[in-house]
């Protein structure tokens, strides 16, 4: 049980001995030895004891306090590693259009890529529903990324390729909820609500992981910088929205795991999961983490930190970055 998702509301969160345990009106709900603890995510409202507060930070477990549909509130951190040579660097290249422009073009190639790949192997599985050519759009928008003179022409030939994706996305959903194109703040269908959670809670992820390298998650280069945004967490994202997020919420509508009766629709138009529905999407959101997707490959969780590691590794050691790639 890598990570705990804590969603019963008012629950107490406990020590006993070197175990979580946790109560909800006089009932146990769990009870977590700590060793097979590595984060601990509580959605809205729980009481954390001081004494459980001490063992998660003495084993160095991350905590994220969040909201009920996944924004983050704040996080319970063991002190950061003494990583000042990597976060000098990563502050002065922020401020260097050049090697901003350099990371960028290395993540938004990785996620066209990625993302062409996606399409690829949906079309292999299911040649009816005619991708190649929305495959082939955003291949030809890759292809063009080390081209970009600039941010702004980065920016321009991401949107070509992402909107070309998204054209096929639909065409992959197979399940009761249908996409007919992205739309956030608020989600206004099913589909897109489980996307924009997705993202959320591997944002959330990525940026504990950045906290505890000891790099300063909202600085980054492909992103602006701007109070409450976490643009370096945002730009590792990048190259795994489509690959492993995307993916992950295919297979909860394509295996009719979720289905549209499993949502409601808030007063300001936007959709959200239903509390058993955000169960079962949590509980399915980390054993997809969690497995390789084949028996020699990493999972998508260890795929994550070996892209934070090298983050760092480029940072610190000046080594080359080499971006996620979503292999054949």
């Amino acid at each position: 049980m890598p990570f705990v998702y804590l969603t019963e509301q008012g629950a107490e969160i406990a020590r006993h001995g070197q175990s979580l345990e946790v109560r909800a009106e006089g009932r146990k709900l769990a009870d977590m030895e700590i060793h097979h603890v590595q984060g601990l995510c509580v959605f809205g409202w729980a009481r954390l004891t001081l004494p459980a507060m001490e063992l998660l930070l003495s084993r160095r477990v991350g905590t994220a306090f969040l909201t009920m549909d996944g924004r983050l509130k704040g996080f319970l951190m063991p002190p950061r590693p003494h990583n000042v040579r990597a976060r000098l660097r990563q502050y002065e290249e922020s401020r260097d259009p050049q090697a901003r422009l350099r990371w960028a073009r290395l993540l938004v190639e990785a996620k066209l890529r990625n993302a062409a790949e996606v399409l690829r192997r949906h079309g292999y599985n299911h040649p009816e529903s005619g991708l190649a050519g929305q495959a082939g759009e955003v291949l030809a928008a890759a292809d063009r990324v080390r081209e970009a003179a600039d941010l702004a022409s980065l920016r321009g030939i991401e949107g070509y390729g992402t909107r070309a994706y998204f054209g096929g996305l639909g065409r992959m959903c197979l399940g009761d909820l249908a996409f007919e194109g992205r739309s956030t703040r608020p989600p206004r269908d099913p589909f897109n609500a489980i996307l924009s959670f997705g993202y959320v809670l591997l944002g959330n992820e990525l940026q504990a992981l950045l906290e505890a390298a000891g790099l300063e998650p909202y600085v980054g280069f492909y992103h602006e910088n701007a109070d409450g945004r976490p643009s370096l967490a945002l730009d590792v994202l990048e190259q795994f929205r489509h690959p492993v997020v995307d993916r992950f919420c295919l297979t909860l509508n394509n295996r009719r795991m979720l289905t549209a009766a499993d949502f409601a629709a808030g007063p300001d138009g936007g959709y959200r999961l239903k509390p058993g529905a955000l169960k079962l999407f949590l509980a399915e959101y980390d054993k997809w983490m969690r497995t390789s997707p084949r028996q020699q490959r990493p999972s998508p969780r260890e795929e994550i930190r070996a892209q934070v590691e090298q983050v760092v590794g480029a940072l610190r050691d000046g080594k080359p970055y080499a971006p996620y790639f979503f292999e054949s």
